[in-house]
């Protein structure tokens, strides 16, 4: 980790797996070393509303994350990214879940070229009912934003931590949809360099 403190936003909609995505990263850091805080603020999740976490890695006192101050945003909802957009800060890194090719929109382009916002867009949907485990979306987002560097967790860990919570047929189908999403970010990456 390049700095003392890593600060993630994850966002998306209620049963989008908003809570899972971040247990798995905290595990991994913890399993890692880093001191970890999180927390999870969200309205109506339950019928499809707002769900935001904020996942802090390294030496914290605080849980939540300051608008300006994030390194990183995960969005399981493009709308819900671009609600969220104000917690990244200046070079920050955005990754979202979404089948458009031209993403982000125009509207937002601006923005993230004024604050040197890296933005990346994948269908970490269509992977996962590729493989007939469409809750597991999170799964292909995590995968994707490793595979394109941006988090300070390694990817072997992030494997071993889905080995352990995930239970019967569904372990294989998890790694292979994370495998799946890293090597796509991984070539992204070797694309933009």
């Amino acid at each position: 980790m390049e700095h003392k403190v890593y600060d993630i936003i994850l966002s998306g909609l209620g049963g989008q797996g908003i809570l899972f995505l971040s247990k798995i990263l905290a595990e991994a850091a913890m399993r890692e070393g880093y001191l970890v805080r999180g927390a999870e603020t969200h309205g109506m999740a339950q019928r499809g509303g707002s769900v935001i976490g904020h996942l802090r890695i390294g030496d914290v006192s605080s849980s939540l994350i300051r608008q300006n101050c994030a390194d990183c945003l995960l969005s399981l909802d493009e709308i819900e990214a671009y609600r969220n957009i104000n917690y990244l800060k200046p070079e920050g890194v955005l990754c979202v879940n979404t089948p458009k090719e031209d993403f982000p929109i125009r509207q937002v382009k601006e923005f993230l070229e004024k604050k040197k916002i890296r933005a990346y867009g994948f269908d970490c949907l269509s992977l996962a009912i590729k493989e007939g485990m469409a809750q597991s979306t999170n799964i292909g987002l995590i995968g994707f934003s490793l595979g394109l560097g941006f988090l300070p967790i390694p990817y072997n860990q992030v494997v071993s931590v889905i080995q352990d919570l995930s239970k019967g047929p569904s372990k294989e189908k998890n790694l292979k949809i994370l495998e799946e999403a890293y090597r796509e970010g991984k070539r992204i990456q070797g694309d933009s360099n």
